[in-house]
């Protein structure tokens, strides 16, 4: 105890940060950038270019940390940059009456600063226009142009009404094919099933590469982020590269999963030093998977226990990275004869990006080939499912026994084979109903448990 005072006392603590906005050490995403400001640049050329460029991706990879990326560059370029959100889009005059104050505020902010020297002051006055179109028109002009940042694009998918539902696409099909005789483009971020949600609610397609599907960074861009970070924060130069190591390997290349590892790694700094001992190491990389269960079970949060279960057991039961049709998925939840809701419940675990599906697949790791069908995109959230359909089975051994029977039953008439692994954890349970719990978050960060085939 007197130890960590007396390093306390020494250095002072480092102050909190937030995993949410601008990204401290940004790097990668180099093909996305050269698309967003191709589209610029298009726009540049002739106002009738305007768009909407749409950011997708499952949590935690930095989409936001992109967007914000993107308006920075978007300013340097000399375009006017406007944050709205969601709700606003649900009415033509809210949306209208906030794009416009947000644009005469960001006006007033432009002619104030030129004005500081003389110690002048001036406003613009706000017309209370009704139309977004109208809006657009009448405060961009040929020497003016607009970048329109929307995150959380998810939710204009679900409007709260057929009214609000109209206003969304209105809004949107006016931007997205050059309607408005303005250079304006709508940035927009959101889960892997945005792009998917607006085209069912009738928004035109959008150009080439105006999608992004956001994955990992590569290892050397994470690694880059995560040494930058501790050098930043003053680690030792001798100590750097061992923490940088080891932290790079645990985030999995995951931006989310990274700032996890570098907020623990800076906590135990404070606390005790840098110094890399084996014994050091093991402490940080634990609090990271704390961290990171906090994350999966936000994610998780509002779904059904024996829901989580059952997709847990199926995640087990085809081993790490399996890639799942749609009819699997149909299917398994039907082992609760909900039949009817299937669709349902797949649907939840895709608005809480848990499950994604992206036309052509992905590449999921060495060996694998891409494919078409759903996937747990996050790392490491298949094995916390996997733990969580183990603590399900250890607190209702007979219950989870019925539905495993069935979920076993599913997957074997579509793939012919299951994880050995998985029925063998689960079955303890099952033949021990009465034994003591075994503690299942252990599960979580061990590779032991799945199979790989």
């Amino acid at each position: 105890m007197a130890a960590t005072k007396d390093v306390a006392a020494r250095k002072p603590l480092r102050p909190a940060f937030n995993d949410r906005g601008p990204a401290r050490h940004f790097h990668g995403r180099d093909g996305d950038r050269r698309s967003f400001a191709r589209v610029l640049a298009g726009i540049d050329a002739d106002p009738q270019n305007s768009t909407t460029f749409l950011v997708q991706g499952p949590p935690g990879v930095g989409k936001t940390a992109l967007l914000h990326k993107l308006a920075e560059e978007s300013t340097q370029g000399g375009w006017r940059v406007v944050h709205i959100d969601p709700e606003v889009l649900e009415s033509p005059a809210a949306m209208a009456q906030t794009l416009e104050k947000r644009i005469v505020q960001s006006m007033d902010r432009e002619l104030n600063a030129d004005l500081k020297l003389t110690g002048g002051k001036m406003s613009y006055s706000i017309a209370g226009l009704q139309s977004v179109v109208g809006v657009l028109r009448k405060y961009v002009d040929k020497d003016h142009k607009v970048a329109l940042i929307l995150d959380e694009a998810q939710h204009l998918a679900t409007p709260s009404s057929a009214e609000a539902a109209a206003s969304i696409r209105s809004v949107l099909n006016r931007i997205t094919n050059g309607n408005v005789g303005r250079k304006v483009v709508l940035l927009l971020g959101g889960l892997s099933h945005t792009w998917d949600a607006l085209r069912n609610r009738g928004l035109s397609r959008l150009r080439l590469n105006c999608v992004r599907d956001l994955e990992a960074l590569k290892a050397e861009e994470s690694r880059r982020v995560v040494r930058d970070w501790l050098m930043e924060d003053g680690c030792s130069p001798d100590h750097i590269e061992a923490w940088t190591d080891e932290l790079a390997d645990a985030a999995e290349n995951w931006p989310q999963h990274i700032v996890c590892c570098v907020a623990a790694a800076l906590d135990y700094f404070d606390a005790y030093g840098d110094r890399p001992t084996a014994s050091a190491i093991r402490s940080v990389l634990k609090s990271a998977d704390e961290d990171k269960y906090a994350f999966y079970s936000a994610r998780a949060a509002g779904l059904d226990t024996d829901d989580i279960a059952i997709l847990g057991m199926a995640a087990g039961a085809c081993g790490l990275n399996a890639i799942f049709e749609t009819g699997e998925l149909l299917d398994v939840p039907g082992v609760r004869k909900r039949d009817g809701a299937a669709r349902t419940w797949l649907g939840a675990f895709q608005a809480q990006g848990v499950l994604a599906n992206r036309a052509g697949g992905t590449q999921l790791g060495p060996g694998s080939k891409r494919m078409q069908g759903y996937y747990v995109p996050i790392p490491s959230m298949e094995r916390y499912l996997v733990a969580q359909a183990i603590g399900f089975a250890a607190h209702q051994p007979v219950y989870s026994h019925e539905i495993w029977e069935k979920v076993r039953g599913v997957l074997l008439r579509r793939r012919g084979r299951i994880a050995a692994e998985m029925q063998d954890h689960l079955q303890w349970h099952f033949i021990n109903p009465d034994a003591p719990r075994k503690e299942v978050r252990n599960v979580l960060m061990t590779d032991a448990v799945l199979s790989n085939g």
